[in-house]
């Protein structure tokens, strides 16, 4: 009954061990798997729209910077200087506006949450209105106003530009913190995992553990058992070599004693023989 319960106990632990790693085995593939999806997240859907809002900063400081550049150079030049001048500084700041243009042209394309297409429809709204802005001032230095102009950017021009570089902050904001989420997402999903594979593998260790015990207490048993049974046929041995030795005294005694009545028997012979004889000379 012991040796059963032995092999009951160390079958369900090797079951169990083999349980353990089959889950530890699962369990990893889907977190990998999970990490990943994250780790795509960040890089497939936060990071471009990270990427789009720099490089709309950016378009939008270039723009900026030559539309004062254009109003005060304006105040400077005179004549044909300024036309050359103005034409060429209309053309960059054109050119900046088109690029802005396609920022958020491309940023709407990978723009998938309301969230994010609201923000990003407010920074389209804000951007027409600051270059509507720009535009006018544009329109009142061609009249030859062009302190007007100058006026006119720094009020109107200054509060659209304000208003757009909020909007932009605000989709900077909501992109960052979207970024920062996944990625902690990742990494709490590391950690869980971390944890949990560590206490798979502490288990298995104990359980490893176990089955050791149990082999071991049934390796002590099987040589108790050997020894025992060596002793045992040692026993044996000798019982059977005092039997043996007792066989061969009672063997030689029964012969002895076999020999001494024959040698009686002829004794009692002789004396009857003579016996006889005597009466024989007696009666003649």
């Amino acid at each position: 009954m012991k040796n059963k319960s032995l092999s009951f106990k160390l079958n369900i632990s090797i079951l169990i061990l083999l349980l353990l790693i089959l889950i530890g085995a699962v369990y990893t593939i889907i977190m990998i798997n999970k990490t990943q999806t994250f780790a795509q997240e960040t890089g497939q859907e936060w990071l471009p729209s990270v990427l789009s809002v720099s490089q709309m900063n950016e378009g939008i400081g270039k723009y900026a910077r030559r539309i004062i550049g254009l109003l005060t150079t304006s105040l400077i030049n005179t004549g044909e200087e300024e036309i050359k001048t103005k034409e060429e500084d209309i053309k960059t700041l054109d050119k900046y506006a088109k690029i802005i243009d396609e920022y958020l042209a491309n940023h709407q394309k990978f723009a998938d949450s309301e969230k994010e297409k609201s923000l990003l429809n407010d920074i389209v709204e804000k951007w027409k209105m600051y270059d509507a802005s720009s535009r006018e001032a544009i329109e009142i230095n061609k009249k030859g106003e062009k302190a007007e102009a100058i006026r006119s950017i720094l009020s109107k021009g200054r509060k659209a530009a304000s208003d757009l570089e909020a909007a932009v902050k605000n989709l900077g904001d909501y992109n960052y913190k979207g970024g920062v989420d996944s990625t902690a997402k990742g990494a709490n999903l590391t950690a869980i995992t971390n944890i949990t594979m560590a206490t798979i593998i502490g288990t298995s260790i104990l359980i490893a553990l176990f089955i050791f015990k149990i082999i071991a207490t049934t390796t002590v048993a099987l040589t108790h058992a050997i020894e025992n049974l060596k002793h045992q046929s040692e026993a044996s041995n000798d019982i059977a070599n005092k039997l043996k030795d007792g066989s061969d005294i009672l063997s030689h005694s029964v012969s002895e004693q076999a020999s001494s009545v024959h040698e009686t028997t002829a004794a009692i012979n002789e004396i009857s023989s003579m016996v006889n004889r005597t009466a024989e000379n007696a009666r003649e």
